[in-house]
């Protein structure tokens, strides 16, 4: 049953991750839930140490997994990176291509939300 747990919660994870990078898509009715998610998102890695809540509980559930806070940072982008690449960047690295590409993906969502409202 825990292998269940936390297989859902992984692709939960993973699910939002992809909508994190492609909500801009959404027809432009539902792109307001789009332009807030990714802010609360990034409210919410701030308020948890740089952290996803998810990561938390993953690790929560898997005692064997249980790392540091600082070692949690990105944990899921990083097991990516090593499925696709077989490399890991650096945390800082990894940081700054996480924030710019959520803010890049973000402000299309944006531009798309306002041009929409503008044309209507």
């Amino acid at each position: 049953m825990l292998k269940i747990a936390v297989f859902c919660l992984k692709a939960l994870h993973l699910a939002i991750l992809l909508f994190s990078l492609s909500g801009w898509l959404l027809p432009a009715n539902l792109l307001w839930i789009y332009v807030l998610w990714i802010p609360a998102m990034v409210v919410q890695w701030q308020l948890n140490q740089g952290t996803c809540l998810l990561t938390n509980l993953e690790n929560f559930l898997v005692p064997a997994a249980r790392k540091e806070k600082p070692q949690q940072q990105g944990q899921l982008i990083k097991s990516l990176f090593l499925l696709c690449c077989d490399c890991v960047p650096g945390d800082r690295a990894l940081k700054y291509l996480v924030y710019v590409t959520l803010g890049a993906c973000w402000s299309i969502g944006c531009l798309r939300w306002y041009f929409d409202r503008a044309s209507n």
